[in-house]
């Protein structure tokens, strides 16, 4: 009899369905079908709508749907082997308050059953709000998920065509009628949030915004990074990414590729355990995508220190460049380290030492002889702060000889000391005393270099051991004066004896005639 009742009605509905509506009011109806096929068949001139209606009360006397009323349920369940299931996948329409003319307040509850499992779950839940909720019945935001697994985006395909992508995206207006984005509008954001044992809030997060009204081909954006401290529910601008591509730490207008505003003395620090960490520029010819050789005179870094003059930031006034000493290749890649500094009462930084290629240090020059330590101008060593030591030890010598006092004195004797002053102030304006190399090169040829700019230099320091020696060849000298004189003066002596005696003699001779 039921079976006949059901399809009564389902007949009915078929002959009736494209004129009118047909409301059906059953407490419970089943079709059962051996054969597949369709179940149930919708066919109208205008769309086809299943609509279902909920009310308490009775039917004669309906009264309000509650707050969470199931309004309506759509639902499937299956044979187990012994029995049909209850329901194991369903959408269910909930209300979400009390109903009246003006609040009709709805979700949409989506559920299922994981393999494995007999307990169906809610998976999604389409908010009163418009809220999205995946994981969660309670959406806080238009779209949320919540569960282990988190949310990715995944693509196929070959090519940049496809991609895996999650976006914001803003516009002024309406929906109907969008506008331009203005100057500072937030584009997208994407935050962390934590509970705090109340609610939900925020503790970091990334905001992308406009740096301009939008145009066809203007649309300057820049990326700001937040954070919150410890103690502290507010979170901070830590790290910009301007729209020009500057990086700034703790200050959102950069002005240089990368700008750090330190509030503390640490500043920047690079730390590596088991080895040395490395901190360095990185510099070629050419372009981005064609590099070429880092020629001569290319500055590969610079490490600079800039101050605040009262008006702006300067240049740097002091800094460390190194640069290349020639043109680069694969078999030769020489460099330098200039250190520049400003005098107080200058604005022009200056290089005033270097360190060459191969090791040598300039002092207020570029070391271009063959010497360790070049200095243009005066030297100065503390007073009583020792000496300048150089080894001496016997073992380490060989091919010894002793200079000939005599020899050398008579080389010495035709040195030619002068006073003179350079033509190049730079290297001192105050009367020089010293030699002339070409004089110096006649008497001692080995103690005068020529240098690949022609010009001549001498080895003062080599003439101690010879004026020592001309000292000691002076000395014999007045030694063996000394002796002479010795001998002079006794002859001498002697001589004043005879000559008086015969003084004396002549003397009484003369008062004897008398």
């Amino acid at each position: 009899m039921q079976k006949l009742f059901i399809l009564s009605i389902c007949s009915f509905i078929a002959s009736n369905l494209l004129a009118q509506s047909v409301l059906i009011t059953p407490s419970k109806m089943e079709s059962k079908q051996n054969s597949p096929g369709d179940n149930l068949i919708l066919q109208g001139t205008n769309a086809p709508n299943i609509f279902a209606k909920r009310h308490n009360g009775t039917l004669t006397l309906p009264t309000a749907v509650l707050s969470g009323d199931n309004i309506f349920i759509l639902q499937g369940a299956g044979y187990n082997g012994t029995t049909f299931t209850q329901a194991k996948g369903a959408i269910r329409f909930e209300a979400t308050q009390n109903w009246t003319t003006t609040q009709n307040g709805t979700r949409m509850v989506f559920l299922t059953t994981e393999n494995g499992s007999t307990v169906q779950t809610a998976r999604m839940t389409i908010n009163h709000d418009g809220n999205v909720g995946v994981g969660t019945e309670i959406p806080q935001a238009n779209f949320e998920v919540a569960g282990n697994a988190g949310m990715g985006v995944r693509t196929y395909g070959a090519g940049n065509t496809y991609n895996s992508h999650i976006y914001g995206s803003h516009a002024g207006g309406t929906e109907s009628a969008p506008t331009a984005s203005t100057n500072d509008q937030i584009l997208a954001r994407f935050e962390g949030l934590g509970h705090n044992g109340s609610y939900f809030e925020e503790g970091a997060r990334m905001e992308i915004r406009s740096k301009e009204t939008w145009a066809s081909a203007e649309n300057g954006a820049e990326i700001n990074f937040y954070t919150t401290p410890i103690n502290n529910d507010i979170p901070l601008k830590r790290m910009t990414i301007a729209e020009n591509g500057n990086i700034g730490i703790n200050t959102s207008t950069p002005t240089y590729p990368l700008e750090v505003l330190a509030t503390t003395d640490d500043g920047i620090a690079v730390k590596r355990f088991g080895d040395a960490p490395a901190f360095f520029g990185v510099s070629a010819g050419g372009n981005i995508n064609t590099p070429g050789p880092s020629l001569n005179g290319h500055i590969l870094a610079r490490f600079g220190a800039r101050g605040y003059d009262g008006n702006n930031f300067t240049n740097a006034k002091a800094r460390i460049e190194m640069r290349t000493t020639a043109d680069w290749s694969p078999t030769s890649t020489g460099a330098a380290i200039d250190f520049i500094t400003t005098t107080a009462a200058g604005t022009t930084p200056l290089v005033n030492m270097t360190l060459s290629g191969p090791g040598n240090l300039g002092v207020g020059r570029l070391p271009t002889l063959s010497y360790r330590l070049e200095v243009e101008g005066n030297a100065y060593k503390t007073v009583g702060g020792g000496n300048w030591d150089s080894p001496s030890d016997r073992r380490l010598k060989k091919d010894i000889t002793y200079l000939n006092s005599q020899e050398i004195l008579q080389k010495v004797l035709q040195l030619k000391g002068a006073n003179y002053r350079w033509i190049d102030e730079k290297k001192g304006k105050d009367l020089q005393f010293g030699f002339i190399a070409q004089e110096l090169r006649e008497v001692f040829p080995t103690k005068v270099q020529q240098h690949a700019d022609g010009y001549l230099s001498a080895t003062y320091g080599d003439f101690d051991p010879m004026l020592v020696e001309s000292i000691k060849a002076l000395k014999a000298l007045i030694d063996e004066q000394r002796e002479m004189i010795a001998e002079q003066r006794v002859e001498i002596d002697q001589l004043k004896t005879v000559v008086s005696a015969k003084n004396d003699v002549s003397n009484q001779s003369s008062r004897t005639k008398e």
